[in-house]
């Protein structure tokens, strides 16, 4: 199981014109979300992973191994560099395979769908025809039983998670399930969003009442324990999902959010105190900072927002990724 995030969209190559680069944003979010079933995708799982489920379990826990050996022998060399060249990749290996899910699904993924194999990988065979056929089989991002922000496997109307065991490395690390078992499905509201990453993160997500100008696309600021604070949620779900929304989602939780009556002043007292040093920004500036609550300059925000040209709307959320690179 792994945070919200997956190899980047956001920084993708921008189309021809501005409409044709927020479009790529959303298209490539939907390829990372999970498929309602159809009745072709019905017939296609039962012919090609119900009837085949001992074999891709027992293929998927082979594939399994040969990633665990990649992982390790990567760990190793890593530590006989002196300097890392990634550092939160090295973290997250010095404990592997805690933590790992993302590295994990999609490494096991390039296997599943380019390891050349022979007719004995049943298995592995029957979930390349699933593909053939054109049901879905890819990595997926959603929410796992409203605990977890988890990237997984949909396999027709079948859920795969390759990454079991990386919360808890005592689990099995091969799950197969139905996907209407699974308690594995989109996110489709920041409310949700907040409430799992508040759980899994161990952190206080609050409605970003105190950006205007960045509340529209980062509508959540989250505090953490030990001091860190920081905007949410910039990541390729999330963000394009506002987008399509035309930041309705939000502007909602912004809005309409019962986070906002329980400790935003205490919230707002550490921010003030983390920029008390600083020279607030203009009120044209993305980092333009309320040093009290002040709605109307959030409807303004939105406003200004959810009327915005194409040009104007690519320029904004380059700024936004801009500023995302740089805090």
């Amino acid at each position: 199981m792994a945070p919200a995030t997956s190899p980047s969209a956001l920084n993708s190559p921008v189309g021809d014109t501005s409409g044709k680069f927020v479009m790529s944003l959303i298209e490539q979010y939907r390829t990372i979300s999970i498929e309602p079933p159809s009745e072709q995708m019905c017939q296609l799982t039962t012919t090609y992973v119900e009837r085949n489920l001992e074999a891709i379990y027992k293929d998927l826990k082979m594939l399994r191994l040969e990633t665990d050996a990649h992982f390790r022998a990567l760990w190793e060399e890593m530590k006989n560099n002196a300097t890392p060249t990634d550092a939160s990749l090295y973290w997250k290996l010095s404990q592997y395979p805690v933590n790992c899910c993302l590295e994990i699904v999609y490494f096991m993924m390039n296997l599943m769908v380019k390891k050349p194999v022979t007719d004995s990988a049943k298995g592995l065979l029957a979930l390349r025809e699933l593909r053939k056929k054109g049901a879905p089989f890819k990595v997926v991002w959603g929410a796992l039983r409203g605990q977890y922000f988890q990237n997984a496997i949909q396999a027709g109307n079948y859920y795969i998670d390759v990454a079991n065991d990386t919360v808890n490395p005592n689990k099995d690390n091969v799950e197969i399930l139905p996907l209407h078992q699974s308690g594995f499905k989109n996110i489709d509201t920041f409310h949700e969003f907040a409430d799992i990453g508040e759980q899994y993160w161990k952190c206080r997500m609050v409605p970003n009442v105190f950006f205007p100008n960045l509340a529209p696309f980062l509508p959540i600021v989250t505090f953490f324990d030990n001091g860190v604070i920081r905007f949410d949620s910039f990541n390729n779900c999330m963000f394009p999902l506002n987008l399509e929304s035309n930041l309705q989602l939000a502007q909602d939780f912004v809005f309409n959010n019962d986070r906002r009556k329980k400790d935003l002043e205490v919230r707002w007292a550490m921010l003030d105190e983390v920029l008390a040093t600083q020279k607030i920004p203009p009120a044209n500036h993305l980092l333009h900072f309320n040093t009290s609550r002040d709605d109307l300059k959030l409807v303004a925000a939105f406003d200004t927002c959810t009327k915005a040209r194409p040009n104007v709307m690519e320029q904004k959320i380059k700024a936004v990724a801009y500023l995302e690179a740089s805090v």
